[in-house]
């Protein structure tokens, strides 16, 4: 399997994710101007976060041919997860009954944004990820590209778990 092929779950994520936020603007109580931007959010998310799996994958999977599989079935349910959440969506803006747990556990999870300390924190572990993949791959490999690749990856990633930390830190504190 090629890792070119993991592009598009995360292209289906990135259509989910509009319909997600058009269904949210259509819930009483939004506002559009507010969705709008953590979309573009939540798309640039999207497009950066391919580009770091699509990067790791391919480091591992000269020497892991499973990786990419492995990482198939990652998104794959990850793609269940929020189609069934944006379907859930669906039936409550079209007037449908829907229990009433599922329809406010669906509704609080849409709206739910992380906050900055946790999307440092969440890119950080993605850094981190890809950083030790780089590394794994120079430990197989030996070609020096991915030393580097690996230390920048890591550096980032460390980086950005601090400043998360310590953002969730203050946070707590006020």
């Amino acid at each position: 399997m090629k890792t070119c092929w993991l592009t598009i779950p995360y292209i289906v994520l990135a259509a989910v994710a509009a319909v997600r936020f058009c269904l949210l603007s259509v819930l009483p109580g939004d506002q559009e101007d507010k969705w709008s931007r953590q979309f573009f959010r939540a798309l640039r998310d999207l497009a950066f976060l391919c580009l770091l799996t699509l990067l790791a994958c391919s480091w591992l999977s000269g020497f892991f041919p499973w990786v990419n599989l492995v990482m198939l079935s990652v998104l794959a349910t990850v793609l269940l997860v929020k189609t069934a959440l944006v379907s859930i969506l669906w039936l409550l803006c079209a007037g449908q009954a829907v229990p009433h747990r599922l329809s406010r556990w669906a509704i609080a999870v849409a709206r739910f944004q992380p906050g900055q300390g946790s999307r440092a924190l969440g890119w950080g572990a993605a850094f981190v990820f890809t950083g030790a993949a780089a590394l794994i791959a120079y430990l197989y490999s030996g070609d020096m590209p991915l030393l580097l690749a690996a230390f920048l990856s890591l550096t980032l990633g460390f980086v950005s778990l601090l400043q998360g930390a310590s953002r969730l830190l203050k946070a707590k504190k006020a």
